[in-house]
């Protein structure tokens, strides 16, 4: 079994290269037999990522910071989306003549590129061995 950072890795690339995929799509695609089974596969992606980044990412706490270590996760998780539905709302925003094709288009490089540095950052999780258990917590004794 892969370790934490190969997991998130290996999860996020099923997301990366559906977003190459559905960037290069015909002006008017057929939903059925072009956008759902991409959209499917890249759903799948963001699904098999988050269970391994908390994993991948909170292996090395030791028990006493666990709660805080997951904590941080959620609230970065939290920024980064509201950051990104923020700078694709400035992108969408920019267009004097609506919503173009092209400005889709730079919307989607914007998520390609955003998926693309969240791989390369799951390179340096998880590279330390797990969190030594204090012997009085292993036992169960109080100090």
């Amino acid at each position: 079994m892969p370790g934490g950072a190969e997991a998130v890795e290996a999860a996020c690339e099923p997301f990366a290269e559906e977003l190459q995929h559905l960037g290069r799509r015909p002006a008017a695609p057929r939903y059925a037999a072009e956008l759902l089974p991409g959209l499917v596969t890249g759903g799948a992606g963001v699904g098999l990522v988050i269970p391994s980044l908390a994993g991948a990412s909170t292996i090395t706490l030791p028990p006493a910071r666990f709660a805080t270590g997951t904590a941080v996760l959620s609230m970065t998780r939290q920024i980064g989306m509201v950051l990104g539905v923020a700078i694709l709302i400035a992108i969408f925003g920019t267009s004097t003549d609506g919503v173009s094709l092209n400005t889709v288009r730079h919307g989607w490089v914007l998520i390609l590129v955003t998926a693309v540095l969240s791989a390369g950052t799951a390179l340096a999780i998880g590279h330390r061995p797990p969190a030594a258990v204090p012997e009085a917590a292993a036992t169960g004794a109080r100090s």
